[in-house]
């Protein structure tokens, strides 16, 4: 099912300059507390510390975690879902959530994270951006579709893998609302 990526390379670095903005527009400083949900092993984690910001990091599995607290000792790691934080009502100023969103129950989760931001807190959602003109993005988009088809022609619906994300969007839109403060970073 899940599993630990063979090498933290799998997947690209958050660029240096949209970190910094992310930080800057979450005000992350000392004293200030940011909460890292599905962290995995802790691709923005890690660029957060710097920030001087209490990192918070929580991770559903073991596996993911156990790699996390090796990398990124300075942050504390534990274990939760973006639908049951295990931490106390308005321990944050800030929640990160980095190309791990599409995981979560939306509307459980938000109020999640509603429960979690201190007033004046906000969210930021983060995705990277694949470079289509790099011949190894191309390449790895290529097998990854070619995957897809592969499971599409094994799904009992054809229209489970679009079907979900149509859903994903329709569901964060409405929920978004009922979160006062919210910051999407843009893609």
């Amino acid at each position: 099912m899940h599993s630990v990526p063979a090498s933290p390379c799998a997947r690209p670095e958050y660029p240096s300059d949209a970190v910094a903005w992310l930080a800057e527009r979450l005000g992350l400083r000392r004293g200030r507390v940011v909460l890292d949900v599905a962290a995995g092993t802790g691709k923005l984690t890690r660029l957060l510390v710097p920030k001087r910001a209490q990192v918070v990091a929580v991770e559903p599995l073991a596996e993911m975690r156990a790699v996390l607290r090796q990398a990124v000792p300075e942050a504390e790691a534990l274990e939760g879902t973006a639908e049951g934080l295990p931490l106390p009502d308005s321990c944050a100023d800030a929640v990160t959530a980095a190309s791990a969103f599409h995981w979560f129950r939306p509307v459980e989760a938000l109020a999640e994270v509603a429960r979690m931001l201190r007033p004046g807190g906000q969210l930021a959602v983060v995705y990277g951006k694949r470079d289509w003109e790099s011949e190894l993005q191309r390449r790895e988009r290529e097998e990854f579709l070619a995957q897809v088809r592969e499971l599409g022609e094994r799904q009992v619906s054809p229209f489970a893998f679009p079907y979900a994300t149509q859903i994903w969007v329709a569901a964060a839109a409405s929920a978004r609302r009922a979160v006062p403060g919210t910051c999407l970073a843009p893609g």
